[in-house]
């Protein structure tokens, strides 16, 4: 999990450093990582910054703007996303062996 965010941040890094404009496959990649703090319950307070960010470059994207906004929106995105991460890692991760799983109506599931 650690080694996947290093290679996902530097990979945001890079992008900002080139400054060049944003791929289809590093859109996909953030709203990947969107998805999945989502699945795993990080609040969607943290996550809100992630989102507006990479709903702006979806749209310098479209647009086909080579703006010197799109490195700015790159290098918030990823600090928004590790902040999230950083929740997710610290606050949620080590809950996930101590909190009993539950049926969908509040009943202990009956494990077989």
């Amino acid at each position: 999990m650690v080694k996947w965010l290093t290679v996902a941040g530097v990979a945001v890094i890079g992008f900002w450093a080139a400054g060049c404009g944003v791929s289809d496959r590093f859109l996909d990649d953030a709203q990947k990582r969107i998805d999945f703090l989502t699945a795993r319950g990080v609040p969607d307070s943290l996550l809100g910054e992630a989102k507006v960010y990479l709903y702006q470059l979806r749209e310098f994207k479209r647009a086909s703007a080579q703006d010197r906004d799109i490195p700015n929106a790159v290098k918030h995105l990823d600090i928004a996303l590790n902040r999230a991460d950083n929740f997710y890692l610290t606050r949620i991760a080590p809950l996930h062996g101590s909190i009993p799983f539950t049926g969908s109506a509040g009943e202990p599931s009956r494990r077989e």
